[in-house]
Order: C-alpha cells, then sequence, then structure tokens
C-alpha cells in the first residue's frame, strides 16, 4: 500500500450450489421476518459461506472477525441495528430518506397527515406510519442505537415531537429551523419542564453546515452528519 501498510485479501469460491444454498437461508430469513440479527459470514480458512441468525448473540458492532463453531470467520450484519425515525414527510423528507437508506440507515417515516405518510411516497423506507404528534408516548420503541430527525410543517408539531423525542435515549436529536424557530421551540420546552441540558440534545440546524439551500442539499447534509455520528460510534466500540 502507498501509506506504507499490509493488507491481507481473503479470495473465496462460491459453487453455484453454494449460492442457491444462500439464497434459500436468506429467503428462509426474511420470511422469519429476521433483521437486525441476520449475518452473512466468510470463513477464513476458505470454507464456503453462509448465513446465520445470531438472535441470542448480543453484538454492539456491525461486522468484524468472531468465531463461529470454532470457525474464524469475517461477519457482516446485513441491517444495521440503528434506526432513524423521520418525522414529518414533507419535500425533505422526501429527498432524505433515499439517501440514508443507500448508506444503511433503516429509515421511519411519521406523520400526522395520511396523505404525507404512504409508502408509495417513500418506498425506501422501511416503515411510514400516521401519527398524531401529540400521541408519540409509547408507539415507537426508541433505543440509543437510535437517531430522530425533526422536520414537520412547523414549529407547533416540531415542540410536541421534541417532548417526545427528549424522553427517549436516542443517540442523535436534529431539529430543522432557523434560529428565531429554535428561540420559540426551546422556550416551550423549558415551559414543559426541560432544563437546559436536556435541549442541549438537539442539534438545530439539523445538517453539517455545507451552505446547502435546496431540500436535496439539506438532504446531503443530514446523511452526512449522521454518517459522522455513526462513524464516530463504531470508532469508539472498537477501540
Amino acid at each position: 500500500m502507498i501509506c506504507g501498510g499490509d493488507v491481507e485479501v481473503l479470495f473465496s469460491f462460491i459453487s453455484q450450489e453454494a449460492k442457491n444454498n444462500l439464497r434459500g437461508q436468506l429467503q428462509k430469513g426474511e420470511t422469519k421476518g429476521i433483521r437486525e440479527n441476520l449475518w452473512f459470514y466468510l470463513p477464513v480458512n476458505g470454507d464456503e459461506p453462509f448465513f446465520q441468525d445470531n438472535e441470542s448473540q448480543a453484538v454492539e458492532k456491525d461486522r468484524g472477525f468472531f468465531h463461529i463453531s470454532g470457525k474464524p470467520c469475517y461477519g457482516i450484519r446485513l441491517v444495521s441495528q440503528s434506526k432513524v425515525f423521520i418525522f414529518g414527510g414533507g419535500h425533505l423528507a422526501q429527498e432524505t430518506v433515499p439517501l440514508l437508506s443507500r448508506v444503511g440507515f433503516r429509515c421511519i417515516v411519521i406523520d400526522d397527515r395520511e396523505e404525507f405518510s404512504r409508502k408509495e411516497l417513500f418506498p425506501e423506507a422501511e416503515e411510514t406510519w400516521t401519527v398524531d404528534f401529540e400521541k408519540l408516548a409509547g408507539k415507537f420503541a426508541v433505543s440509543e442505537k437510535d437517531y430522530i430527525c425533526v422536520m414537520t410543517r412547523g414549529h407547533l408539531g416540531d415542540t410536541e415531537v421534541l417532548k417526545y423525542a427528549l424522553t427517549t435515549p436516542a443517540c442523535y436529536i436534529g431539529a430543522v429551523g432557523s434560529r428565531a424557530k429554535k428561540e420559540i421551540v426551546n422556550k416551550k420546552l423549558k415551559e414543559y419542564g426541560f432544563t437546559e441540558n436536556q435541549i442541549k440534545r438537539i442539534i438545530s440546524p439539523i445538517g453539517l453546515d455545507i451552505f446547502s439551500e435546496t431540500p436535496a442539499e439539506i438532504g446531503v447534509s443530514i446523511a452526512a452528519q449522521l454518517i459522522l455520528v455513526r462513524g464516530k460510534q463504531n470508532r469508539t466500540k472498537t477501540t
């Protein structure tokens, strides 16, 4: 390598029979509804690769070297554990969801209007929901691995969603908004009893500062920020 490092490459021949077997395992896994725990393993000794359901195995990272049945294997989780809950199904969400899906995020779109939470509008999303923003409590299982993006049609919707978001352990909470809108929403959150430190969890304006203006450009800035957060988390787990 130009940088002076060494790399070891593993080539593994996959026969047509093995391909058919792998395809059958994958289809079986999808039928069973296995998502987060379905892994693809490539044995280091050159044996044929295989899929395996690791439902009972708690693994923090989504790829790496493991010992499976005594064999060293390189494994890749087929579907990331992390979900992105996107509140608001407007133009920005419609630009952002395809980007996030392409880089491995599992998107769930929620809007209080049925016409903006149709599956046809978000074919790349894992789920779409029509839910009153004032009745979000208990609707979703948000974990510390998940992300929340708030892009409703106004500050009233944003306030209700952020009230909910701040009660979750989500690793990321981002909200669209100008400085004036941010001040209005933060003032309301304080009136609801949230502290300054709790409100600091909210990243607003959402996304990296790349001078984005159009919904498509803002979508890129959001995707880039989530990739950055995810990358920092993965690096922390492996060091």
